[in-house]
């Protein structure tokens, strides 16, 4: 995956705290991968430094933020609902 990003710098784009992200991943919520687990060898380093943070899909984050956008207006749409049948009774 060519979307990977390390948490802190995720945390810097998206609403989330790099602790959040983490949990997010531990989860298996989001696609990530933790710092120490096998992967290719680009996944050690960028330009010779190391990665200390754990790695993060920015496409699947984006998923996870977008059905979470979805379920919320949901539930307010049927409050909403509920609250216009209740009148109407």
């Amino acid at each position: 995956m060519k979307d990977l990003i390390t948490t802190k710098r995720a945390s810097q784009i998206y609403p989330y705290t790099k602790g959040y992200l983490n949990n997010l991943i531990n989860g298996g919520k989001v696609y990530g991968i933790p710092v120490g687990q096998p992967g290719p060898g680009w996944l050690s380093g960028r330009d010779g430094r190391l990665v200390y943070h754990n790695l993060i899909s920015t496409s699947s984050l984006e998923e996870y933020i977008t059905a979470r956008i979805t379920r919320r207006l949901r539930k307010v749409a049927t409050i909403k609902l509920d609250n216009q049948v209740a009148l109407a009774a």
